[in-house]
């Protein structure tokens, strides 16, 4: 299950500490096989990077170089997501923020995933490195039947550049997972936490669902192998989390409280069991010179069957400088042309988006 344990602070967690509490979230799979606080993606592996001491006080690396380390360790033992539910207090585009997307630029396939911070309901309390181009910043909403709505608590954006943050909102409140003894005690217990921490994982451990649907082929018709195995990049499985994020009723879409809705896989995977006459096209990796477009036609074959068209178009940009005032580099833009010649353009906009890479 734990392929990797760096010991970069030290070899241990505290009693109920919150990384193991997250990786619970992502992975946790009971050994007694109960379907109880069960993770969400419970058969996929963890490769875990210590940043915490016995006091629950984080120790960050503090060069590039141990930074890339920190992402390179567990990338080389095939974990292209990467979960940090942690972060400092400025809405900047910070070093921090330039290295998360150094790495995600250099390493296509890698997709981190950043609690958006505690810090809310005020505009602008979105933290770093939840403020890079290239990750999942997340937010929190309730729990149940609550799930519609956004917790006071949860961090806001937008980034100081203007950019939208978060991206998507997950559920981050009593989130019951595992919870760290101390040695040579063997009982499995669970624990309540709440934050912007939890929502994270959560979203994470969805990512690893989605590559899991590309690398085993399920996209062809729902089922195992039904397509060619595809091996998605990073832009690949946000853009399918974003384009099956469902709006809540706290705040607009696009907004600074819940970017692009909460994550729902539901309405983001097609499989034949959900019955939720979903279809699904996508495009990765594609080259685009400057100045060059593509253009892909989609025939609806019915609008009563199929009500709703999205498309999302997103691309791993190259790092900004820190403290950038306008932080994109390369500028795509995606425009949905209908019948009658009615163009729409992204993010809730009706010109083109020259700020984010989604």
């Amino acid at each position: 299950k734990i392929l990797q344990y760096y010991a970069f602070v030290d070899t241990e967690d505290y009693v109920g500490g919150h990384g193991t509490h997250v990786c619970g979230t992502i992975l946790g799979n009971p050994e007694d096989g109960g379907r109880t606080n069960v993770g969400v993606a419970p058969a996929a592996k963890l490769a875990f990077y210590d940043i915490g001491n016995e006091k629950g006080n984080l120790l960050l690396p503090w060069t590039k170089e141990k930074w890339t380390e920190m992402f390179d360790v567990a990338h080389r033992n095939g974990a292209n997501i990467h979960s940090a539910s942690w972060g400092g207090a400025s809405d900047a585009y910070t070093i921090e923020a330039e290295w998360f997307d150094d790495f995600s630029y250099n390493n296509p396939k890698f997709l981190a995933f950043v609690a958006a911070g505690n810090s809310g309901p005020n505009g602008g309390s979105i933290g770093t490195p939840a403020t890079a181009k290239n990750v999942v910043s997340v937010g929190a909403v309730n729990r149940g039947s609550d799930a519609d709505s956004l917790v006071n608590w949860s961090s806001r954006g937008p980034t100081s550049d203007n950019r939208i943050g978060p991206m998507v909102v997950a559920p981050g409140v009593a989130t019951e997972s595992a919870r760290a003894q101390n040695r040579g005690n063997n009982n499995c217990e669970t624990v309540p936490y709440s934050g912007t921490s939890m929502a994270t994982p959560a979203t994470a451990g969805a990512a690893a669902l989605v590559r899991q649907y590309f690398e085993e082929g399920y996209y062809g018709d729902g089922s195992k192998n039904s397509a060619v195995p595809h091996d998605p990049t990073g832009a690949l499985v946000k853009a399918v989390l974003i384009n099956g994020a469902q709006k809540i009723a706290s705040g607009s879409m696009y907004g600074n409280s819940q970017g692009y809705g909460r994550v729902s896989l539901h309405h983001s995977l097609p499989l034949p069991q959900t019955r939720q006459h979903l279809s699904l096209f996508f495009v990765d990796a594609e080259p685009l010179a400057d100045g060059k477009t593509r253009a892909y036609e989609v025939v609806l074959d019915s609008v009563a069957r199929c009500p709703d068209f999205r498309a999302t178009l997103v691309w791993t940009d190259e790092p900004a400088g820190a403290g950038c005032k306008k932080c994109l580099l390369n500028d795509l833009d995606l425009t949905v042309t209908a019948g009658g010649g009615r163009v729409a353009h992204p993010n809730g906009r009706r010109s083109a988006d020259r700020r984010n890479n989604a």
